[in-house]
């Protein structure tokens, strides 16, 4: 019978952030269902005209969600019962932008969304630009970590390892951003200069399993 050894390599990794993303959140509430969606049209156009100054085009402005519902008040009738009255439509809206941190950007594009008529909500967050070299490095790092503790088991058991039989990974969502800040334009009454916006790393944890062969 073989005899095995299975260990479990945890890789740590850790970046520095070189992207900014926006996410962009807009809501409007309107009486009729194509109100609703001219309302809607035009808050897109007003975030246009405040991106486009800064080098965005239409193709970057990229939407994540476009959603209209029913809009109803629970209100009270004569007997004292409560009931729902249709209020209207409202549509709900998510976007994004994408920069380089190096860019200078964010000051000047805050002031423009904190401006902006259609008053967008929005998310900062600071990315790893190359997500496949930020997973593949972390990957690596967990392999390399249950390799050194598999060889100092063996060692200390008067042992070698053998053959790698099998590799075991979750495939789990690994985070690959650091979230700063949920803003409207009510965040932005001081300068974008007094606000502190230095990210820290982003850093990130992953294990795998990996079991060898023993040899005597």
């Amino acid at each position: 019978m073989e005899r095995l050894i299975t260990i479990k390599g945890i890789g740590n990794v850790s970046r520095t952030p070189d992207w900014i993303r926006i996410n962009l959140g807009m809501e409007v509430e309107r009486r009729e269902y194509s109100g609703c969606l001219d309302a809607a049209a035009e808050q897109v156009s007003q975030l246009r005209k405040a991106l486009l100054p800064h080098g965005f085009t239409d193709r970057d402005i990229r939407s994540t969600q476009f959603h209209v519902d029913t809009a109803y008040d629970r209100v009270r009738d004569a007997n004292g019962d409560y009931k729902q009255v249709f209020r209207g439509y409202e549509c709900h809206q998510r976007l994004y932008i994408l920069f380089s941190r190096e860019s200078d950007l964010l000051g000047p594009v805050l002031e423009s969304l904190a401006d902006c008529p259609a008053r967008p909500t929005f998310e900062l967050r600071y990315e790893v630009k190359d997500r496949a070299e930020f997973l593949q490095a972390l990957l690596e790092s967990a392999v390399a970590d249950g390799q050194r503790k598999a060889e100092i088991l063996a060692r200390a058991a008067g042992v070698s390892l053998g053959d790698l039989v099998s590799m075991d990974y979750s495939w789990g969502e690994i985070r690959v951003y650091e979230e700063q800040a949920f803003m409207n334009e009510k965040a932005m009454c001081a300068s974008v200069a007094d606000l502190d916006l230095t990210p820290d790393d982003i850093t990130a944890e992953e294990s795998v399993t990996l079991v060898w062969i023993m040899k005597s």
